[in-house]
């Protein structure tokens, strides 16, 4: 039986940013020992975004410090502040960004699947 786990990601997160200007890291994943669920934990630098994509499964994101955006398709923007829940149904496409000045943290819960850029 799989035992429980402990996951800090202030501890385990890189110093440096990825290509989209963000530190990431998969809480739990299939690839980390989930099933069927991802949980990811995001740090965005001020203006990054990770551009229009879609998911094959619905996406949940709470934000936790900052500012951010979920910007859908048309053009819709939604504000995302500390304590702030957004749900994103499956196909639809959408960019999350840093909207402010300082850093945004959010932690997304996205189930496995196939992520295509729009």
């Amino acid at each position: 039986m799989p035992e429980p786990r402990i996951i800090r990601p202030k501890e385990q997160l890189s110093g440096e940013l990825d290509p989209q200007g963000r530190r990431a890291l998969q809480l739990f994943r299939d690839t980390v020992g989930g099933k069927d669920v991802g949980i990811n934990y995001g740090e965005w630098e001020p203006g990054a975004s990770n551009g229009p994509h879609t998911r094959t499964k619905d996406e949940m994101i709470f934000a936790l410090h900052g500012k951010g955006e979920v910007i859908v398709e048309g053009g819709e923007t939604y504000a995302m502040e500390p304590y702030t829940f957004i749900h994103i149904p499956a196909g639809t496409t959408h960019t999350h960004r840093n909207a402010g000045n300082g850093v945004y943290i959010q932690i997304s819960f996205a189930p496995d699947g196939p992520y295509a850029e729009a």
